[in-house]
């Protein structure tokens, strides 16, 4: 490093001498000095004052070169010879070294002066000039150098030789290797540190127009580990006016995927800048055009845009899995994986042919190709997840967790840990569902941007979770924050039957029947378009009557319903209930049992009618317990008190382990009787189990009133007054709450009295204005 005397201003001189260089050089004993730096090191400089003390003039028409007695000396141009007699001196960039040089420093004739030897020692330098510099002498006698140009010359002289691995390394901070080519790195405060990633981005911009996206070395199998990085790769590919290239980073940086790991707005907004003859023309945007109809809930728009763009041959339905995913389909293999994608969204039957066919998609993907096949199987995870197929679903949901982490998509595997827990509420396991959900928002959580949908979505569930466990705080909350939002979103099958059945259920229990229905009318205006859909509304438009005691109403409801499961099939089947497959006839055929358990529990064969059904694989865990205190109700009514309390005990005993309490809540109504029965609460209340989970469940399930209600009325008078709210007549009252209609009068005469009126409506006014009732 060079030295010399200590300057007495505050700023170093624009061009300072290299005395002590020249004076290296004059005294190298080699034929040949080769003087190898980056740019920036005053090599220009020093070959202009080694000229000049030596004597040498510039040669016509060969800038950078100069001759003189007994000396050559070139400065970034090659020399025509390496051999004669005079000094040569070589001023070069790495990269730069002329090839015959390797012959003559065989033989002893060339002398290196490295680069670091050209920097300015710090005891040179005014403290500014070395805060600026460390010594880097194009900034030594350069304070006023505006960032804009020294952002220029980063880009366009020090790191335009890189190649494109070395600049994306350093986008991602890995710049120590650079420290060599820009000395003031070294220094922690130095101004230009902050200007280098913009630099390092435009240099690696510049160098992809040059060589093509190829040169990342990204894939289309996986995301990029920056993603806004590649986004704003795009963007400057299309400023130039090279969409050829951006479309292939477009692509290399996971085509449609990449949705998933930029916000939503931006990954929109960068689909719409790429020109419109390429959206129109390119399949992979194409594909991304559609997946934003998907999360925006446009599934029908998305249907249609499908057949339109891939249909082609006449007579040929694209959307038909059967043939649309056949080894002899005209659609590319990444367009097949999208449309088994588009099954998450619909809600429609999957044949096993159907599920061989997706199979068969997932055999002839590469291993390698990451994203489809965590997609892949991510969708097969929501079909397993509607089918209740629960070994399958766990293989899917860890060979998609494997793909999407492989893949470094970070949202994507949020998804698997969401569905997880999901498969936890369906199976009536809160307990399992929590930790599922905490291991997905730990993936959230990782995003490099908000993600409000997906926030929402786990909102869902864990509000499921807590309402399974007695909260019912959380699922009344996200109704009234987060509905509407929801609903207008992007909906899975999955997560719809969620909001469907618990929604309606914390409305039912804590502040109308009244105001379920209407909750389940507002989802029937979303998606009424689905035939699916609208049985799932209309069986639980069934259940929530009748939770209320409106059988009559419930059987009205279940009977339009057009399905080869009626009451009729009910009355007559045996052996069918154990072999029904699909959630729709399963839970058509669970609301038919239920009414007639409630309104005949003495039909002949209906015990073993549901005992077949208890034995149907395909059943959720609520469903099971649901399916169990059916059972036993309808023990007790044919006077088989040990199968009654055998059924009761493993309830209570499979509630207590998977906390799932909002099912014993929903089935009240058959509850309620047994609980009546004298020895069978002293045979309940003698199993520590059962004891814990019936004071959790009266603990929770009236909790609509305030504290003060609980303060002034007894348990049986809030039970009436809840009661009273929804219409309920004294014979409804009495029937509900196993007592008689005297003694209804008698808790009414108590509750006016304490409310200060004489009449039902009254009352129910006075209590919602005391904040009682909502």
């Amino acid at each position: 490093m060079e030295t010399q005397g200590q300057a007495d201003s505050g700023q170093a001189p624009r061009i300072l001498p290299r005395t002590a260089l020249i004076a290296a050089i004059r005294a190298d004993g080699h034929r040949i000095t080769l003087v190898q730096a980056p740019a920036g090191f005053g090599k220009s400089v020093l070959a202009g004052q080694l000229a000049r003390a030596v004597g040498a003039a510039p040669v016509p028409g060969r800038p950078g070169a100069w001759d003189g007695p007994g000396w050559r000396i070139r400065d970034g141009v090659p020399p025509e010879t390496l051999d004669g007699p005079e000094r040569l001196v070589l001023l070069v960039r790495p990269g730069q070294v002329p090839s015959g040089l390797a012959r003559a420093r065989l033989h002893g004739e060339v002398g290196d002066i490295p680069a670091a030897d050209l920097l300015f020692a710090r005891e040179t330098l005014p403290p500014g000039a070395w805060a600026r510099s460390a010594g880097w002498p194009v900034l030594v006698g350069a304070p006023e150098v505006s960032d804009a140009d020294l952002t220029a010359y980063l880009v366009h002289e020090v790191l335009a030789d890189l190649p494109a691995d070395r600049l994306l390394a350093a986008t991602r901070g890995e710049t120590d290797d650079l420290r060599a080519r820009i000395p003031p790195l070294a220094l922690a405060d130095a101004p230009l540190r902050a200007l280098l990633p913009g630099a390092v981005e435009t240099a690696l911009a510049a160098r992809l127009l040059e060589d093509g996206a190829a040169a990342l070395g990204w894939s289309e199998n996986v995301l990029p580990p920056r993603p806004r990085l590649a986004a704003r790769l795009i963007r400057t590919a299309l400023a130039a006016g090279d969409s050829g290239t951006a479309l292939d980073l477009f692509r290399r940086s996971g085509g449609w995927h990449l949705f998933y790991a930029l916000p939503p707005r931006d990954f929109a907004a960068l689909v719409d800048d790429m020109p419109a003859e390429l959206r129109d023309r390119d399949e992979e945007l194409a594909l991304a055009q559609m997946l934003l109809g998907l999360k925006a809930g446009e599934v029908g728009w998305v249907r249609r845009r499908f057949e339109e763009r891939f249909g082609g041959a006449p007579g040929m339905d694209v959307l038909d899995l059967r043939r649309g995913l056949a080894p002899d389909s005209p659609l590319s293999l990444r367009v097949q994986a999208f449309r088994i994608v588009l099954l998450i969204y619909e809600d429609i039957p999957v044949s096993e042919d159907m599920l061989d066919t997706i199979l068969s998609v997932l055999s002839r993907l590469p291993l390698e190709a990451h994203l489809m096949r965590g997609s892949c199987h991510n969708a097969l995870l929501e079909i397993y997840l509607r089918q209740r197929r629960y070994a399958e679903l766990e293989f899917s949901a860890e060979r998609s967790a494997q793909a999407y982490e492989s893949a470094n998509a970070v949202l994507l595997r949020f998804y698997i840990g969401l569905h997880r827990a999901v498969m936890g509420l369906l199976r009536g396991q809160s307990g399992a569902a929590l930790p599922e959900l905490a291991d997905a928002r730990a993936w959230l959580d990782k995003l490099e941007f908000d993600s409000p949908g997906d926030s929402r979505i786990a909102r869902l569930v864990e509000a499921a979770a807590r309402f399974e466990e007695g909260e019912a705080g959380p699922i009344l909350g996200f109704l009234d924050a987060d509905l509407d939002a929801f609903s207008g979103g992007e909906t899975w099958p999955t997560l719809v039957e969620l909001a469907v059945q618990f929604g309606s259920q914390a409305l039912a229990e804590h502040v109308s029947t009244r105001a379920a229905l209407a909750y389940l009318d507002r989802w029937w205006a979303r998606l009424a378009m689905n035939r699916q859909f609208r049985v799932l509304l209309d069986l639980r438009k069934a259940q929530v009557l009748q939770n209320a005691g409106r059988w009559g109403e419930a059987a009205r409801a279940l009977s339009p319903i057009q399905a080869r499961i009626d009451r009729v099939w009910i009355e007559s089947a045996d052996t069918e209930f154990a072999r029904l497959a699909t959630r729709d006839e399963i839970l058509l055929a669970l609301c038919w049992l239920r009414q007639i358990a409630y309104e005949y529990p003495r039909l002949p064969y209906l015990g073993r009618k549901l005992d077949h059904m208890a034995a149907n694989p395909q059943l959720t865990g609520r469903q099971r317990i649901a399916l169990d205190i059916w059972r036993a109700h309808v023990a007790r009514q044919t006077r088989e008190p040990s199968q009654m309390r055998a059924l009761l005990r493993s309830v209570f005993d499979i509630v207590a382990r998977d906390r799932g309490l909002s099912v014993l809540s929903e089935e009240q109504l058959f509850l309620g009787e047994m609980w009546r029965d004298a020895g069978t609460a002293a045979y309940l209340s003698a199993v520590g189990p059962a004891r814990l989970v019936m004071r959790r469940l009266e603990e929770s399930r009236f909790t609509s009133g305030t504290e003060a209600a609980r303060a002034h009325l007894t348990r049986q008078e809030l039970k009436v007054l809840m009661m009273l709210t929804e219409g309920a007549s004294n014979k409804i009252v009495a029937r509900q709450l196993g007592i008689t209609e005297p003694t209804v009068k008698f808790h009414l005469k108590n509750l006016y009295a304490k409310l200060g009126c004489n009449r039902r409506a009254e009352a129910v006014r006075a209590a919602r204005a005391l904040g009682w009732m909502k």
